[in-house]
Protein backbone atom coordinates (compact mmCIF):
# COMPACT_ATOMS: atom_id res chain seq x y z
CA UNK A 1 0.00 0.00 0.00
CA UNK A 2 1.09 3.28 -0.82
CA UNK A 3 1.79 6.21 1.61
CA UNK A 4 -0.97 8.18 0.17
CA UNK A 5 -3.26 5.22 0.33
CA UNK A 6 -2.29 4.28 3.36
CA UNK A 7 -3.07 7.98 5.08
CA UNK A 8 -6.38 7.86 3.31
CA UNK A 9 -6.95 4.33 5.35
CA UNK A 10 -5.74 4.88 8.47
CA UNK A 11 -6.45 8.01 9.25
CA UNK A 12 -10.11 7.76 10.40
CA UNK A 13 -9.25 4.61 12.71
CA UNK A 14 -6.03 5.57 14.09
CA UNK A 15 -6.38 9.89 14.47
CA UNK A 16 -10.14 10.39 13.87
CA UNK A 17 -11.35 7.77 16.20
CA UNK A 18 -8.89 8.77 18.87
CA UNK A 19 -9.22 12.14 19.13
CA UNK A 20 -12.77 12.03 18.69
CA UNK A 21 -12.81 10.19 22.06
CA UNK A 22 -10.82 12.39 23.78
CA UNK A 23 -12.25 15.39 23.10
CA UNK A 24 -15.86 13.56 23.90
CA UNK A 25 -14.97 12.25 27.27
CA UNK A 26 -11.65 14.72 28.53
CA UNK A 27 -12.97 17.87 27.19
CA UNK A 28 -16.54 17.94 26.55
CA UNK A 29 -18.71 19.82 28.79
CA UNK A 30 -21.72 17.66 30.05
CA UNK A 31 -24.07 20.31 28.83
CA UNK A 32 -26.93 21.18 26.11
CA UNK A 33 -26.52 24.11 24.05
CA UNK A 34 -30.33 25.35 23.20
CA UNK A 35 -29.09 28.25 21.19
CA UNK A 36 -25.65 30.13 20.37
CA UNK A 37 -24.17 31.60 17.68
CA UNK A 38 -21.53 29.65 15.16
CA UNK A 39 -17.91 28.74 16.10
CA UNK A 40 -16.79 29.48 12.47
CA UNK A 41 -15.93 25.57 12.60
CA UNK A 42 -17.96 23.80 10.63
CA UNK A 43 -16.95 26.38 7.83
CA UNK A 44 -13.16 26.04 7.87
CA UNK A 45 -13.38 22.36 9.28
CA UNK A 46 -16.72 21.34 7.04
CA UNK A 47 -14.60 22.04 3.84
CA UNK A 48 -11.42 20.88 5.13
CA UNK A 49 -12.69 17.46 5.88
CA UNK A 50 -15.02 17.62 2.04
CA UNK A 51 -11.56 18.24 -0.06
CA UNK A 52 -9.33 15.41 2.20
CA UNK A 53 -12.29 13.16 1.85
CA UNK A 54 -12.53 13.60 -1.88
CA UNK A 55 -8.60 12.90 -1.95
CA UNK A 56 -8.36 10.50 0.56
CA UNK A 57 -11.49 8.40 -1.59
CA UNK A 58 -9.07 9.07 -4.66
CA UNK A 59 -6.08 7.46 -3.41
CA UNK A 60 -7.94 4.70 -2.14
CA UNK A 61 -9.41 3.78 -5.03
CA UNK A 62 -5.96 3.98 -7.14
CA UNK A 63 -4.42 1.82 -4.75
CA UNK A 64 -7.80 -0.83 -5.17
CA UNK A 65 -7.00 -0.52 -8.87
CA UNK A 66 -3.95 -2.94 -8.98
CA UNK A 67 -5.77 -5.31 -6.55
CA UNK A 68 -9.36 -5.67 -7.27
CA UNK A 69 -11.72 -5.32 -10.00
CA UNK A 70 -13.33 -1.60 -10.78
CA UNK A 71 -16.27 -2.21 -9.15
CA UNK A 72 -14.92 -3.88 -6.37
CA UNK A 73 -12.26 -0.71 -6.34
CA UNK A 74 -15.16 1.61 -6.57
CA UNK A 75 -17.15 0.22 -3.08
CA UNK A 76 -13.56 -0.01 -1.22
CA UNK A 77 -13.38 3.42 -1.87
CA UNK A 78 -17.25 4.63 -1.48
CA UNK A 79 -16.86 3.05 2.07
CA UNK A 80 -13.79 4.71 3.36
CA UNK A 81 -14.79 8.30 1.57
CA UNK A 82 -17.74 7.58 4.17
CA UNK A 83 -15.84 6.96 6.85
CA UNK A 84 -13.69 9.50 6.24
CA UNK A 85 -16.66 12.10 5.98
CA UNK A 86 -18.28 10.74 8.71
CA UNK A 87 -15.82 10.79 11.68
CA UNK A 88 -14.61 13.77 10.08
CA UNK A 89 -18.53 15.22 10.80
CA UNK A 90 -18.56 13.79 14.28
CA UNK A 91 -15.02 15.20 14.97
CA UNK A 92 -16.28 18.56 13.85
CA UNK A 93 -19.69 18.38 16.07
CA UNK A 94 -17.85 18.15 19.49
CA UNK A 95 -15.13 20.79 18.48
CA UNK A 96 -17.98 23.18 17.74
CA UNK A 97 -19.59 22.75 20.61
CA UNK A 98 -16.42 22.96 22.81
CA UNK A 99 -15.33 26.06 21.10
CA UNK A 100 -18.81 27.81 21.53
CA UNK A 101 -19.21 26.92 25.44
CA UNK A 102 -15.52 28.20 25.67
CA UNK A 103 -16.65 31.44 23.67
CA UNK A 104 -20.26 31.84 24.62
CA UNK A 105 -20.35 30.90 28.29
CA UNK A 106 -17.30 32.92 29.81
CA UNK A 107 -17.48 32.29 33.51
CA UNK A 108 -17.70 35.78 34.77
CA UNK A 109 -20.23 37.06 32.45
CA UNK A 110 -23.13 34.07 32.56
CA UNK A 111 -26.40 34.05 34.72
CA UNK A 112 -26.82 30.29 36.89
CA UNK A 113 -30.47 29.64 37.25
CA UNK A 114 -33.02 26.73 37.44
CA UNK A 115 -36.65 26.76 35.32
CA UNK A 116 -39.32 24.70 34.20
CA UNK A 117 -39.59 23.87 30.92
CA UNK A 118 -42.45 22.23 29.26
CA UNK A 119 -42.42 18.53 28.70
CA UNK A 120 -44.97 17.69 24.96
CA UNK A 121 -44.16 13.92 25.67
CA UNK A 122 -41.89 11.40 27.18
CA UNK A 123 -41.49 7.44 25.84
CA UNK A 124 -39.19 4.71 26.31
CA UNK A 125 -36.69 3.88 23.40
CA UNK A 126 -34.20 0.83 22.92
CA UNK A 127 -30.85 1.90 22.37
CA UNK A 128 -31.60 5.44 21.84
CA UNK A 129 -27.99 7.22 23.22
CA UNK A 130 -24.94 4.92 23.29
CA UNK A 131 -26.64 1.80 22.79
CA UNK A 132 -28.40 1.29 25.99
CA UNK A 133 -32.23 1.66 26.51
CA UNK A 134 -33.60 4.81 28.08
CA UNK A 135 -36.79 7.19 29.04
CA UNK A 136 -36.75 9.88 26.72
CA UNK A 137 -38.52 13.22 27.25
CA UNK A 138 -39.00 16.02 24.21
CA UNK A 139 -39.91 19.75 25.42
CA UNK A 140 -41.64 22.40 24.08
CA UNK A 141 -42.09 25.10 22.24
CA UNK A 142 -38.76 24.84 21.08
CA UNK A 143 -37.91 20.35 20.13
CA UNK A 144 -35.03 19.31 22.21
CA UNK A 145 -34.77 15.62 23.47
CA UNK A 146 -33.61 14.94 27.31
CA UNK A 147 -32.54 11.34 29.07
CA UNK A 148 -34.46 11.30 32.44
CA UNK A 149 -34.48 8.52 34.97
CA UNK A 150 -36.92 5.64 35.19
CA UNK A 151 -38.31 6.84 38.41
CA UNK A 152 -39.03 9.98 36.82
CA UNK A 153 -41.13 8.34 33.85
CA UNK A 154 -42.82 6.04 36.47
CA UNK A 155 -44.37 9.52 38.24
CA UNK A 156 -45.63 10.60 34.75
CA UNK A 157 -47.38 7.11 34.38
CA UNK A 158 -48.29 7.36 38.17
CA UNK A 159 -49.72 10.60 37.45
CA UNK A 160 -50.86 11.27 34.13
CA UNK A 161 -54.32 12.29 33.50
CA UNK A 162 -56.56 9.50 32.17
CA UNK A 163 -56.14 9.68 28.38
CA UNK A 164 -52.13 10.39 28.52
CA UNK A 165 -50.81 7.01 28.19
CA UNK A 166 -50.21 5.43 25.41
CA UNK A 167 -48.26 2.19 23.97
CA UNK A 168 -49.03 -0.06 26.79
CA UNK A 169 -47.26 2.36 29.09
CA UNK A 170 -44.35 3.17 26.93
CA UNK A 171 -45.77 6.31 26.09
CA UNK A 172 -47.11 9.49 27.38
CA UNK A 173 -48.69 12.39 25.54
CA UNK A 174 -48.05 15.36 27.95
CA UNK A 175 -49.05 18.17 25.93
CA UNK A 176 -47.52 20.65 28.77
CA UNK A 177 -49.42 18.95 31.58
CA UNK A 178 -46.03 18.04 32.98
CA UNK A 179 -42.73 20.54 33.28
CA UNK A 180 -38.83 19.13 33.47
CA UNK A 181 -37.25 21.33 36.57
CA UNK A 182 -33.77 21.83 34.83
CA UNK A 183 -30.25 24.01 35.45
CA UNK A 184 -29.52 26.63 32.95
CA UNK A 185 -26.81 29.16 32.21
CA UNK A 186 -27.66 32.10 30.15
CA UNK A 187 -24.55 34.31 28.76
CA UNK A 188 -24.92 37.07 26.89
CA UNK A 189 -26.06 35.72 23.47
CA UNK A 190 -26.37 32.40 24.22
CA UNK A 191 -28.28 29.47 26.78
CA UNK A 192 -27.68 26.00 27.90
CA UNK A 193 -28.96 23.63 29.79
CA UNK A 194 -26.13 21.66 32.55
CA UNK A 195 -25.50 18.32 33.48
CA UNK A 196 -27.66 17.36 30.33
CA UNK A 197 -25.20 15.32 27.97
CA UNK A 198 -24.40 12.23 28.98
CA UNK A 199 -26.84 11.45 31.87
CA UNK A 200 -30.21 11.52 32.73
CA UNK A 201 -31.68 14.30 34.03
CA UNK A 202 -31.37 14.39 37.68
CA UNK A 203 -34.24 12.37 39.49
CA UNK A 204 -37.12 14.05 40.80
CA UNK A 205 -36.22 17.07 37.67
CA UNK A 206 -39.67 15.62 36.29
CA UNK A 207 -43.12 17.05 38.26
CA UNK A 208 -46.54 18.08 37.19
CA UNK A 209 -46.55 21.76 36.00
CA UNK A 210 -46.89 24.82 38.86
CA UNK A 211 -49.40 26.94 37.34
CA UNK A 212 -48.06 29.78 38.88
CA UNK A 213 -44.48 29.70 37.53
CA UNK A 214 -43.58 30.75 34.31
CA UNK A 215 -41.64 28.42 32.35
CA UNK A 216 -37.74 29.41 30.56
CA UNK A 217 -38.64 30.39 27.36
CA UNK A 218 -36.24 28.05 25.18
CA UNK A 219 -36.40 30.13 22.11
CA UNK A 220 -34.02 33.80 21.25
Amino acid sequence: MGWAAGIAFYTPILVFLPLLLWLEWAELPDTEIVYAPSSGVWAAGGFLVFVTSIVAGVSIYRWCETKLSELRSFFVAAVMWFAWVFSGWLLLSVADTIERVRAYFPADQVERFEGYVSISRAYFSEGYKHKKDGWIVQTSPVFLIMDITENDFRYMLDNAPAGMVKDGGTEISSRGHFCALMSFERGPRALRILNSGRKPLEMGSVVECPEDVEKVPLAR
